[in-house]
């Protein structure tokens, strides 16, 4: 063998042959790399379920375990720590101690720092020794053997970062080992600075009754951590991520992550618990403060249904209205009716965007809304934006208040006209929405109403092409 060879054998066994006599030495503390062997990450529409896994060489007793390569963002009390039934967990704590000029500034009060000369001409006195006394703001109080003076915090020049500064987080962990094995060690932990949502973009047909829906997950790291080579799940559905800190749930997560089969487009999705989980075939790295979109699902041609609805306006029950309301534009509404049973997969929550293509063929944008979590089998309900060619004229004809009893309870008799005009070339439908407060009841009306709820009444009102059509209603409300 070459002497080359030898030479790069001992440079790769050389490090593991150390750790392992580390392990074995008197001092019980185990060093670990930058990064663990193996991440699982399950990510909430409101946080993330971080699944760290290392083997380790404990010995009998009392061991000291020091990690890094963890989110610097974790909430310390969610850790929970799997150690199996041979060890036991006796403690643990939590680190992060930047490197900062104000923590270096904590750090040497009261010892040696070094002075950097004004001028940069003067070499020879480049730097020199001083004590820091105190601090405050950019200003630090230094002594000398020429004095006590004060000197601006910029001219300080620490000998050294102290032990125990990093700008990654360490958690130490004390294990109790009963005997002495290579074993491995489960930790987990939440952290609220993981993410994601749905992202949904839909190409409607030409005749507006079909839509194509592509969806995304959109993953957010707001952490400063970098995230490599991580198995990965979501989990669609409202938990208490922050409030919660029983783990059992999240280890039956974890029980089921280790064995997700590959998709051949898009994840694997799962009922779990109350939720869905989507597991992604394949590992996903993440930068610190990255997003990126990954494919959830694709859905053809969903039925779907434009309508149009003007929305409650500002009403007058309860007095006389001297004014009208003018230039009122209808809602866009496109109601998507997703599919039932195994074909039909859920819409996480997140934005919906629709597309449509113009005469050119050319995709122009239409309208976007985020929507809440829907189940499959119910409607996605968008509103879109507001008519153009669509407009209404609200007044009120008629008012006058009755005494019914005693001094203080009174009748409203009102009469209302919500003119439409059309000015599209095709005919429109039009729901007219109202809401009424207190007891009420529609005494005449040239359209039939429907009570949608105690306080919200509907008209649905047919306008023809360049035209325009009235309601009239007159309404009695008791307070």
């Amino acid at each position: 063998m070459s002497h080359a060879k030898w030479l790069w054998i001992l440079f790769c066994v050389l490090p593991i042959w150390v750790t392992q006599a580390l392990a074995g030495s008197g001092n019980n503390t185990q060093p670990t790399g930058e990064l663990f062997e193996s991440l699982s990450l399950t990510i909430y529409q409101n946080g993330a379920l971080f699944y760290h896994e290392k083997d380790f060489s404990l010995k009998k007793g009392q061991n000291m375990l020091k990690f890094s390569g963890i989110c610097p963002e974790l909430l310390p009390g969610s850790i929970f720590v799997e150690a199996g039934n041979s060890s036991k967990i006796v403690s643990y704590s939590y680190e992060l101690k930047p490197v900062s000029t104000r923590a270096l500034l904590r750090a040497f009060q009261g010892k040696t720092v070094f002075l950097k000369a004004k001028e940069k001409c003067c070499v020879q006195k480049a730097k020199r020794e001083a004590k820091l006394v105190s601090f405050s703001g950019n200003k630090a109080l230094v002594q000398t053997q020429t004095g006590l003076f004060e000197t601006d915090i910029s001219r300080i020049v620490f000998p050294a970062i102290p032990k125990g500064f990093s700008n990654k987080p360490q958690l130490s962990i004390g294990l109790w080992s009963f005997t002495a094995a290579k074993k491995p060690l489960g930790i987990l932990y939440l952290s609220g600075r993981l993410n994601w949502n749905g992202e949904y973009t839909g190409m409607l047909s030409t005749d507006e009754k079909h839509i194509d829906v592509q969806a995304f997950s959109y993953i957010k790291n707001n952490s400063d951590m970098l995230i490599q080579n991580a198995k990965v799940k979501l989990v669609a559905g409202e938990v208490n991520l922050h409030t919660r800190r029983n783990f059992p749930v999240a280890r039956a997560f974890e029980a089921k992550a280790m064995a997700a089969p590959a998709a051949p487009i898009g994840p694997e999705r799962e009922e779990f618990f109350e939720y869905h989980i989507y597991k992604y075939p394949g590992r996903l790295s993440l930068f610190p403060r990255q997003t990126k979109h990954v494919l959830l699902f694709q859905a053809d041609a969903l039925p779907c249904n434009k309508k149009f609805v003007l929305r409650p306006t500002s009403s007058y029950y309860y007095r006389n209205a001297d004014r009208s309301l003018k230039n009122l534009h209808p809602d866009i509404i496109l109601e998507i009716k997703t599919e039932k049973g195994e074909k039909g997969p859920p819409f996480p929550a997140g934005i919906f965007r629709v597309y449509k293509r113009d005469s050119e063929n050319s995709p122009v944008f239409v309208g976007e809304q985020r929507i809440s979590s829907t189940a499959s089998g119910e409607k996605i309900v968008l509103n879109l934006g507001r008519a153009f060619d669509i407009t209404a004229k609200k007044k009120q004809l008629a008012f006058k208040r009755i005494r019914t009893g005693d001094k203080y309870s009174y009748r409203y008799d009102s009469k209302f006209e919500i003119v439409i005009h059309n000015s599209k070339d095709i005919p429109v439908s039009i729901t007219i929405k109202e809401s009424i407060p207190g007891d009420w009841n529609i005494t005449k009306e040239n359209f039939p109403h429907e009570r949608e709820t105690a306080h919200l009444v509907s008209w649905k009102v047919k306008v023809p092409p360049r035209g325009k059509e009235v309601l009239r209603y007159s309404v009695r409300v008791w307070d």
